[in-house]
């Protein structure tokens, strides 16, 4: 059976990968910063699938920048130097490879397939399957999720306010999967010692405009714990004083395990629009239990189908009860420790891998009769 994997990936996610597997093949190195589809390929060649990748960057993560200009870096990129120009290329690339190549079914994240491609492929007999993270916001109508959801057969969705949407737009098939961290990317790390961390609190993520309810619940928690080590691990630019003070390099995801590693606290703080969500969590909510932190999370709703909140994830609805949180912790180090350490046994099950074959699943099931057949 033929299955086809279509990703967009950020410019940050590459070089940290490129960095740490600088002489592997090209398709590992994109799919080490990948690890849903990582886990799909993984899985759908264990059961006998042939697989294609068709991998690229989005326009706005695009870049220029000098140091990505070397030609191994341009090389590993698959890209040309001018952004929208690139994009318009390897998308229309895309689309003829797909044709060509004639899948069975094809799954794409963020690399929505143009209508016309979408048609033709559906009239040559294959199942289309829209992957989306958690993204609890309402779709504007130009957002190109929107119109991937409308062409699709089957959406898997880490959001149940997306795979509301997605019913919505009429597509046939919604299945709701929940998010996991990738496991591979812990298992050689050294993780401190609680009493060894140098900081007592640190948050590892973006905190750009489009996560305001995110950055102004940092920013009073900061300001409220300023006297603590506090760690701000972020690529995102122009950031409010109380935070841009703290700030350093987040870099990828080869790089993330150990940043959350430096704080015996971690804070996490679900999507903008997540008050509306019922069911979707972050992947950091599974990849701060893997570092062994104390997760400190704004409260959402649906955490209590993965932990048990305050016994092992500490849930909290203000800046102000968080700070009383994490000073009461830092004052029982006993009790932090057997929250993250009840915590770390949960995540077992929370794998991209154990998430890759439902999804596998899904698509097998939802695909024509006969389709599947091994």
């Amino acid at each position: 059976m033929k299955i086809a994997l279509s990703w967009t990936i950020n410019e940050s996610f590459l070089e940290s990968a490129a960095r740490a597997a600088h002489d592997a093949p090209i398709e590992d190195i994109f799919l080490d910063c990948l690890p849903v589809p990582r886990g799909i390929v993984t899985e759908a060649r264990r059961r006998g699938h042939q697989v294609e990748t068709l991998i690229g960057n989005s326009v706005i993560e695009n870049s220029t920048r000098s140091r990505l200009s070397a030609p191994w870096m341009r090389r590993v990129r698959r890209t040309r130097p001018i952004p929208r120009i690139d994009v318009s290329l390897w998308q229309s690339w895309r689309d003829s490879r797909l044709l060509a190549w004639r899948p069975d079914v094809y799954i794409y994240c963020g690399a929505v397939p143009s209508p016309s491609a979408a048609a033709r492929l559906k009239q040559g007999g294959a199942l289309l399957v829209q992957y989306t993270g958690v993204y609890p916001a309402r779709l504007s109508s130009r957002d190109p999720i929107r119109r991937g959801l409308s062409s699709a057969d089957v959406a898997i969705c880490n959001s149940e306010g997306i795979a509301q949407q997605a019913s919505q737009l009429g597509c046939p098939h919604v299945h709701f999967v929940p998010s996991a961290y990738e496991d591979s990317h812990f298992r050689d790390l050294r993780l401190p010692e609680w009493e060894e961390r140098p900081y007592d609190l640190g948050f590892v993520g973006e905190v750009g405009a489009s996560h305001g309810t995110r950055r102004s619940f940092l920013v009073e928690l900061f300001e409220r714990c300023a006297d603590l080590r506090l760690a701000l691990f972020t690529n995102s630019q122009e950031l409010p004083p109380a935070l841009r003070k703290r700030a350093r390099a987040a870099g990828g995801p080869r790089d993330l395990p150990a940043l959350l590693a430096q704080s015996r606290i971690s804070v996490n703080v679900q999507a903008d629009g997540a008050e509306r969500e019922t069911r979707g969590l972050n992947f950091r909510t599974f990849e701060i239990p893997a570092a062994r932190c104390v997760q400190l999370m704004l409260y959402q709703q649906g955490i209590e189908e993965f932990f048990a909140p305050n016994a092992e994830v500490v849930c909290v609805r203000s800046a102000q009860e968080a700070e009383c949180r994490v000073r009461s912790l830092l004052a029982n180090p006993d009790e932090a420790k057997a929250i993250a350490a009840r915590a770390h046994l949960r995540i077992a099950d929370h794998t991209w891998a154990r998430r890759a074959v439902d999804i596998l699943d899904i698509c097998e099931t939802a695909a024509p009769a006969g389709r599947f057949e091994r």
